[in-house]
């Protein structure tokens, strides 16, 4: 888990500058064999 900065955010709706809190998000690692898949897709 990423833990990401509080950021300024702007509801769309009214246009009204908010403060959106730090959020827990996922991070992503590619698998070894997604990895391969990469590296042979590039070198076509």
């Amino acid at each position: 888990m990423r833990v990401s900065k509080p950021r300024k955010a702007r509801n769309p709706k009214t246009g009204v500058e908010v403060m959106a809190p730090e959020r827990r998000r996922v991070r992503f690692w590619a698998g070894k064999m997604m990895e391969e898949r990469g590296t042979d897709a590039a070198a076509r």
